[in-house]
């Protein structure tokens, strides 16, 4: 009896199935020379001293964990360090500062157009008015 169209596919796509299987084990990335197998991992960052530099984004320097700034005495450039605080927004800060007077809470410093929530977050522990 002959076999089937589909039958035919069937067995072409399972012989598929096994040799690119077998590919995949015998020349799988990871492989050494040796028979053995590398497993890779993502890195993970070092843990950060009390004293550690902590990398910003492109747009903003580094601050010191646990270094405050003083919002309302703090220049521009200072405001630069803070995580997500480029020169626009530090001017924006700068000026409203001049304008408005003092901050008297740090929560004020939302009032800066620029300066939502999740901004105010990402840089609260690092700004005091003191």
């Amino acid at each position: 009896m002959k076999p089937s169209r589909v039958e035919i596919i069937s067995i072409i796509l399972s012989l598929v199935f096994v040799i690119g299987a077998a590919a995949v084990l015998l020349v799988g990335e990871g492989r050494k020379n040796d028979g053995s197998f590398e497993i890779k991992t993502a890195k993970t960052p070092p843990a950060l001293s009390e004293n550690s530099e902590i990398p910003l984004d492109e747009n903003s320097g580094t601050i010191s964990q646990g270094e405050k700034i003083n919002i309302n005495t703090a220049a521009k450039e200072d405001f630069q360090s803070l995580y997500g605080i480029g020169e626009a927004l530090s001017l924006a800060i700068v000026e409203y500062r001049e304008k408005s007077g003092p901050f008297s809470q740090i929560e004020d410093i939302m009032l800066v157009s620029g300066i939502g929530e999740a901004k105010f977050n990402d840089i609260r522990e690092y700004i005091s008015i003191d």
